[in-house]
């Protein structure tokens, strides 16, 4: 049985009241989650009394004075949770815990998920493809951010991108002016447009390529909950565990 021991940990007075604790907290247990059984602390009794609900939020207990005394003036207790427990408060505040917050230039923003065949993926992810189509396509989504899931068989988040512009048109015309940056042959675009009058090429810029894809699979052992993956793509914000997976994808892709 593997259990961690951490020594110190404390948010500044003027930084406070910001969710800096709560991060912390998910930024610990992330980094010991394949490792540890049980996380321990020792606190000031003052500040566990003060803060009881906040260290109540994952699990963590009071046992009573603790074993070794560091500071002179104050009692200090003995704290502890399983890191089940621990980790089932991370991911319940995950979302709004990270929002606010840019992790080694990583962000947990995202308006949209694209599900997008493996090989045009890898096209895209090393800018080879530009363009990907779809039949319907608003352009409300102009400037919106896009998650990169490569469908089956891989199943995993392999980057992000700005949508930069959102061109309708026919298929024809589609073909005639940015056949070089779609990616894909023009059997494969035609069997796609087959029967469409328009359209749509969505334009990525910036795309951003993950060191490491994150598999699905591992998501949603992590969040203990399934993700319906899409078939074109789906709005983030209208989905329950999307949002938690996302989340949780800044705080793996910012510690590796």
């Amino acid at each position: 049985m593997e259990t961690l021991n951490f020594g110190s940990l404390r948010v500044l007075p003027e930084e406070q009241k910001k969710g800096l604790g709560h991060l912390l907290i998910a930024v610990v247990a992330n980094e010991v989650r394949n490792i540890a059984t049980h996380i321990h602390f020792t606190a000031p009794s003052k500040l566990w009394f003060e803060l009881e609900q906040f260290f109540r939020n994952y699990g963590f207990v009071n046992n009573g004075l603790a074993g070794v005394q560091y500071r002179l003036f104050d009692e200090e207790l003995s704290c502890s949770a399983s890191f089940k427990d621990v980790w089932k408060g991370v991911v319940n505040k995950l979302p709004s815990i990270i929002e606010n917050f840019t992790l080694n230039g990583n962000t947990a923003h995202c308006d949209l998920v694209f599900s997008i065949r493996p090989a045009f993926a890898e096209r895209i992810i090393r800018g080879r493809k530009r363009i990907e189509i779809r039949r319907r396509f608003s352009t409300k989504w102009k400037g919106a951010t896009a998650l990169l899931y490569a469908s089956s068989p891989l199943r995993q988040f392999v980057g992000e991108a700005i949508i930069g512009d959102i061109i309708t048109s026919s298929p024809e015309r589609i073909w005639s002016d940015w056949k070089y940056e779609l990616g894909c042959t023009f059997n494969e675009f035609a069997s796609y447009c087959n029967g469409a009058s328009e359209v749509s090429a969505i334009i990525f810029k910036e795309v951003r390529a993950f060191k490491d894809p994150i598999p699905q699979i591992q998501m949603e052992q992590l969040i203990q909950r399934d993700l319906k993956a899409p078939q074109s793509f789906l709005e983030v914000k209208k989905q329950t565990a999307w949002p938690t997976a996302l989340s949780l994808s800044c705080l793996i892709r910012a510690s590796l």
